[in-house]
């Protein structure tokens, strides 16, 4: 591995990779938690329509996380345009 990387890997480094592992793993399964969990709820106090309250929980952070994300792309290209027309 020395070789790959031009020096050798301490204990250290493998704690740090352990840690960043845990902590990944820890935050995917906190997401999963938060997003079952209306669906959960509806199951729970049985609820009419339990089933579409579950689906839901996953396409409302898909719709989320989808929507943000072309926000953010789109100021920081409004940005870009608007200084170049001033210029």
């Amino acid at each position: 591995m020395e070789a790959l990387l031009g020096f050798s890997l301490g204990f250290w480094d493998y704690v740090t990779f352990l840690t960043l592992f845990v902590l990944t793993a820890a935050g995917l399964g906190l997401g999963v938690f938060v997003l079952g969990l209306p669906g959960r709820i509806a199951i729970a106090r049985n609820h009419p329509e339990a089933e579409a309250v579950y689906l839901m929980g996953w396409v409302g952070f898909l719709a989320a996380s989808v929507g943000s994300s072309s926000r953010l792309g789109f100021q920081a290209d409004h940005g870009h345009r608007r200084s170049l027309s001033t210029a």
